[in-house]
């Protein structure tokens, strides 16, 4: 490209930035697993594994929550969706060893304690029921984007069942061997259960990719059949010596408002969460979900839970303490930088740039920790659409200034601007216009 030639944007952030594209998300729930900063909040995150797993697991317990709660009544984007897939992930790397030997388990009853974590989010377009949510669950365990080296949660599974009878993956036994375990994990959880469902079973039994079996099931089997489906995965993760499974629960409100949907339908999808969860006999003390809540879901449910007699979300019950994490959101320009430069490190072309926050100033760390009000969500959602239009402009630095003339409105932002870029600013708007 000639000098004097507006650069494409993403030659732009390679060649002013050090970073081959923009790395923050344009939506504020990532679709899958994206980066995250361990060290961000250690201290929710040190009562999520404690509070949230490791006492559920000792005390057996069905129902976690996970709230946000912050200034001026503002309860989204603080980051609980990041930290339950993040904490699912850590579990399912080693079947929940080290997260449990880090929040003080002994040895001894960390071998007896393997687990399991699975994600599933409400949403009104699909998902507005416990039995699609269980299902849902059911996909993220086929997933290979949640699973390790490429492998989904399932296929480990049963990788697992062969490993621990000393078998042969390629013993053309193995198949009737995977089986066996399974119907023996069955008839160990209940003798009178029901049959599984057959097309599940044979494909994990098989070793067939479960994704695809799970593609061709229909939206109304999935609601008539997701708690179905799920028992196969229970009972699956039984034969592989692991008795306690975590499910956490996305975006519960979405249940709440959907307007498609009576108050009558909507309270007795509340109530099978107590069947479920709390009176299903092979599922008792085993499994475990984690809720997501925050103030509108109070409002919207709390009517309903409190009906169906299910155990008390409130963070303010000092009796709660226990099942319920509270997270309060971004509070100083550190946790911004360390926020910034957990993405920005994902798409650095040097590796010597690794841990800058080039091309934001110190001064953009404070305009966009007072513009997110703390919100995680919000704040990477502004730094892509800041970083996606200074490089169409052609700004090579990012401070507090131009944060604010750009949001403000203001057409002349107070940074230094690339030299080599001539197009006028009237023309880069009447561009993006066309």
């Amino acid at each position: 490209m000639t000098t004097g030639q507006q650069r494409d944007k993403y030659t732009f952030m390679e060649e002013e930035w050090g970073i081959d594209g923009n790395p923050f998300p344009s939506e504020a729930i990532e679709a899958t697993n994206g980066p995250y900063c361990d060290h961000l909040f250690p201290e929710e995150k040190s009562s999520f594994i404690s509070q949230l797993v490791y006492s559920a697991v000792m005390d057996r317990r069905p129902m976690g929550f996970l709230w946000s709660k912050g200034p001026e009544g503002r309860d989204t984007g603080f980051g609980k969706t990041t930290m339950m897939r993040n904490v699912a992930s850590q579990i399912n790397e080693d079947w929940g060893k080290r997260i449990l030997e880090e929040a003080g388990m002994r040895p001894e009853k960390v071998r007896e304690h393997k687990l399991i974590a699975l994600y599933a989010a409400m949403n009104t377009l699909s998902v507005a029921g416990i039995y699609p949510l269980l299902f849902s669950a059911v996909e993220y365990a086929a997933d290979p984007r949640y699973g390790v080296d490429n492998k989904c949660l399932l296929e480990r599974c049963r990788e697992r069942i062969l490993e621990e009878a000393g078998s042969d993956p390629s013993n053309p036994d193995a198949n009737d061997f995977i089986e066996g375990a399974v119907l023996n994990a069955r008839q160990t959880l209940g003798p009178t259960l029901p049959p599984m469902r057959s097309d599940f079973l044979d494909a994990f039994v098989a070793g067939e990719p479960i994704a695809d079996v799970l593609a061709e099931v229909s939206p109304a089997s999935r609601v008539r059949n997701g708690l179905a489906y799920f028992d196969v995965l229970f009972t699956i993760a039984y034969a592989t010596g692991i008795h306690d499974v975590f499910v956490s629960i996305d975006q519960l409100e979405d249940l709440a408002t959907r307007r498609d949907i009576g108050n009558a339908k909507k309270q007795r999808e509340v109530g099978r969460f107590r069947d479920i969860l709390s009176e299903t006999p092979h599922y008792k003390g085993n499994l475990h979900a984690i809720f997501t809540f925050h103030v509108r879901a109070q409002q919207q449910l709390g009517w309903m839970w409190r009906q169906e007699r299910l155990p008390s979300f409130d963070p303010d019950d000092p009796a709660n303490q226990g099942s319920v994490v509270v997270l309060r959101g971004l509070r100083t320009t550190d946790q911004v930088k360390d926020l910034l430069v957990t993405y920005l490190d994902t798409r650095r072309v040097n590796r010597a740039d690794v841990g800058i926050i080039r091309p934001f100033e110190p001064t953009a760390l404070d305009a966009l920790l007072q513009r997110s009000e703390g919100r995680v969500g919000i704040l990477l959602q502004d730094a892509y659409r800041i970083l996606d239009t200074a490089a169409l402009q052609g700004y090579s630095r990012i401070d507090g200034g131009y944060i604010q003339d750009l949001f403000g409105g203001r057409t002349e932002p107070t940074v230094q601007r690339d030299t080599t870029t001539t197009e006028s600013q009237t023309d880069i708007v009447d561009r993006l216009l066309q």
